[in-house]
């Protein structure tokens, strides 16, 4: 499990957010093949902001050793990045807080900016497919999948995204999509519960709308789960012994379990990606850091009844 420690001493040092944005980065570097961390893309849309604007180069944020500023992927993401923010009245100031620091939130929205593209491409293939396709899960019943008289054939990707497929685009959506649950999370933080002004509360972005957003968000997530992640038992839970990386599926549960804690996500959700996330931490070695971690999101977020069980376990934590 030698791989899987920075991992765990996130977790137990600075709780999930970071272990989460310490895993991402290490699959953005993974999935590029070129090192690509996300400060180069924020890098690198400062600088087109700032020519933009034709202001002197900001300095940059970060530098990492031997970093491609004019990598290809870069720009991309930086051109993303700057169509996403324009859609957000106050967009721009997280970029001026991640120069500030605050980076964490900042690679969050370039998260999302790649989540978009990334769906777009799933939606432009899926009209490809024929219309019994789903294009991201496979479909799990009671029944065998032998048994079933229309199978749902396993997905097959599209010949422009066939470069991530290490091992599959899968660990790129789910991270994507997680990145993009994640920020619409931030964002209701923001505007509704911290009353920073980060992000102002707009028609745009409302508690109403946001909250709409993260249940499509974690609806879509929850039935990919189980087809990027690994099979179904019989008692309905992943089968996560087979797993390679068994930390991988911290990325994708914890993400999903605290935006099911934002609104009236249903709660077959939340009671399965929790228990899925103690099993991990069974295998992992951290599941005390996640009972902590869990007593604390539920006792600050407001709206959502705290379990009596974990109301005691968190007692007994902290």
């Amino acid at each position: 499990m030698a791989g899987e420690k920075p991992l765990v001493q996130a977790w137990e040092t600075h709780g999930a957010g970071q272990a989460m944005l310490l895993q991402l980065r290490g699959q953005a570097q993974f999935l590029t093949r070129r090192g690509t961390l996300m400060y180069q893309a924020i890098n690198n849309f400062i600088r087109v902001k700032d020519l933009a604007q034709k202001r002197s180069p900001s300095p940059i944020i970060s530098p990492e050793p031997g970093s491609i500023y004019d990598n290809p992927y870069t720009l991309k993401a930086a051109t993303l990045l700057s169509k996403v923010t324009s859609l957000q009245g106050d967009g721009w100031k997280l970029i001026e807080e991640a120069r500030n620091g605050a980076i964490a939130q900042a690679e969050l929205l370039l998260l999302l900016g790649d989540a978009l593209a990334t769906e777009r491409e799933l939606e432009a293939w899926q009209k490809q497919c024929p219309r019994d396709w789903h294009p991201i899960t496979r479909l799990y019943s009671t029944s065998s999948p032998a048994a079933s008289p229309n199978p749902v054939p396993r997905y097959t990707f599209p010949p422009r995204i066939q470069i991530f497929q290490e091992p599959t685009i899968g660990g790129l959506w789910c991270s994507l999509q997680a990145g993009r649950i994640r920020l619409l999370q931030t964002m209701i933080e923001c505007t509704n519960v911290l009353g920073t002004p980060a992000i102002q509360a707009s028609a745009a972005f409302s508690w109403k709308t946001l909250s709409s957003q993260v249940r499509d968000a974690v609806d879509d997530i929850c039935s990919a789960v189980p087809y990027f992640l690994g099979d179904i038992d019989s008692a309905g839970n992943l089968c996560l012994p087979a797993m390679s990386k068994p930390a991988d599926a911290l990325l994708i549960l914890w993400p999903l379990h605290v935006c099911a804690l934002v609104d009236d996500v249903d709660d077959t959700y939340f009671d399965w990606i929790l228990t899925q996330l103690y099993r991990v931490g069974d295998i992992v070695g951290c599941r005390h850091a996640i009972e902590l971690e869990e007593y604390q999101t539920l006792r600050q977020v407001s709206g959502r009844e705290v379990h009596s069980s974990l109301l005691v376990q968190g007692m007994n934590l902290s």
